[in-house]
């Protein structure tokens, strides 16, 4: 427990915490003994992830992606799409694993996740991310750096952490906590730098540091262990339309895996329970599709002689073209789809998820409605960051250009996205518009190698050294 009566509030980087100790120091105080991997905060307080920087994840090499509040990730088939989200949910999970579960999650993932090209194999896992909160209309930067040894001779092993905050107003970052192997070196009083010594376990990491520590930024501590990340595919969504669910009496959202997802569930249990974002996913999924007047579901009592100790809805659609009310199940699979991830985003924002990813999201939407649907998306995107994929140049039509990141390959064949730079997208336009063609396809046919000319001018209009 903090006892703030014996903190002073004096330097700038410390000036926030004075502020807010009175606040929300009963709310972190509730939730340290939560054993949930997601901390709930009060409405606002979210961590902004602003940006990540990955590298050393199976081909992905010193990547920055800046986060807007929606980001595009294009490229080729097999060129590092899937591996880059993977590589960010890879180290996040960190954060809520204790040290005994990391080594076992090091263990499994090392030959699913390590280097892959043999000029990297040993080259270090490093992920930083930065963020910013804001509390009391006062902002601060979080600047957060992990870095995983694969090659250890003692096994995987965390081998430097470094966590640097910069308020509002204060010109640069100060270090509150640096790590090397398992010399620490932390900020504990505000008026000095960081600067006392102490030793830290292989896989522990900052969150276990300061778990049994009465430090005066635990609050901060905890906002960053609080950073999450949720990927939705929906490939197949046939599957999550059937009407009997296998989980009795159950008011949990089918989410992320806890347990076989069904979609007449989740939307019944926000209807039930979260009506505002019921409803806004029902005037979203209308105004998608204009041959739809209404959509509804309901929980129906059905003898348990009949489907055990399971739960039964039925959700229903009534369209302008049809008289009679349809099964959700029989709709397109464009609908199934949007349908789906508007439910996904709705339940993200309800668990407080920091960045959410949709993998190919034209996948299986009318090309008619592609562009409505990317907007709508966006307009759900309040206290996330969304990261789209794609391998199809459509997207680009619909996205502002520097807001897309573009895979590409060095000599080494390691992958490594840059976006294009604001300087560019105007003669980037131009020359797709000069050949006729959509600015999407243009792109993928530099990449593609149609044209080394082309390519000279992407290369510049990436900044590419290499």
């Amino acid at each position: 427990m903090l006892d703030k009566s014996k903190l002073k509030f004096n330097c700038k980087p410390c000036k926030w915490i004075k502020k807010n100790i009175e606040k929300i120091g009963k709310k972190f105080n509730s939730v340290a003994k939560n054993e949930l991997s997601t901390i709930i905060f009060d409405e606002g307080m979210n961590m902004n992830i602003k940006s990540f920087y990955l590298s050393g994840y199976k081909n992905i090499f010193n990547t920055t992606i800046e986060l807007f509040n929606v980001t595009a990730l294009m490229s080729l088939n097999s060129k590092g799409k899937s591996n880059l989200l993977k590589g960010l949910f890879f180290g996040l999970k960190l954060f809520n694993l204790n040290p005994n579960e990391r080594d076992k999650y090091f263990l499994l993932s090392k030959s699913l996740s390590k280097p892959l090209n043999k000029n990297t194999f040993n080259n270090p896992y490093e992920l930083k991310i930065r963020g910013e909160t804001n509390i009391n209309n006062e902002k601060v930067d979080i600047d957060y750096f992990i870095k995983v040894d694969w090659a250890s001779k003692s096994g995987i092993k965390i081998i430097e952490e470094i966590l640097r905050v910069k308020p509002e107003f204060s010109e640069r970052f100060t270090v509150f906590y640096e790590r090397k192997n398992n010399d620490v070196k932390y900020k504990k009083y505000e008026k000095r730098g960081c600067d006392v010594l102490d030793k830290i376990m292989d896989n522990e990491m900052i969150f276990d540091f300061y778990s049994n520590k009465n430090i005066y930024y635990q609050l901060l501590i905890e906002k960053i262990k609080s950073i999450n990340f949720a990927i939705d595919r929906h490939f197949d969504n046939s599957s999550t339309y059937e009407s009997v669910t296998e989980n009795y009496n159950s008011n949990e959202f089918s989410f992320c895996g806890n347990k076989k997802e069904n979609t007449p569930e989740n939307l019944y249990l926000l209807k039930t329970f979260h009506k505002n974002h019921y409803d806004r996913i029902i005037s979203a999924i209308k105004n998608l599709f204009d041959d739809l007047i209404d959509i509804n579901v309901e929980k129906i009592d059905v003898n348990p002689n009949i489907i055990g100790n399971r739960n039964y809805y039925e959700l229903y659609a009534k369209q302008k073209s049809v008289d009679a009310f349809i099964n959700c199940s029989e709709m397109s699979d464009g609908f199934k789809r949007a349908l789906n991830n508007l439910i996904f985003l709705s339940i993200c924002e309800i668990k407080n998820v920091s960045i959410v990813a949709l993998e190919e999201p034209e996948n299986s939407v009318n090309p008619t409605v592609f562009g409505k649907y990317i907007q709508i998306i966006a307009e759900f995107a309040d206290s996330y960051k969304i990261l789209f994929t794609s391998h199809s140049p459509f997207l680009l039509q619909y996205m502002p250009l520097n807001h897309v990141f573009i895979a590409l390959e060095n000599n080494e064949g390691n992958t490594f996205f840059k976006h294009i730079k604001q300087t560019y997208i105007k003669r980037v336009t131009e020359k797709s518009n000069r050949l006729n063609v959509l600015t999407g396809t243009y792109i993928f046919d530099v990449l593609s190698n149609e044209s080394n000319f082309d390519k000279e001018i992407l290369k510049e209009a990436l900044d590419i050294d290499e």
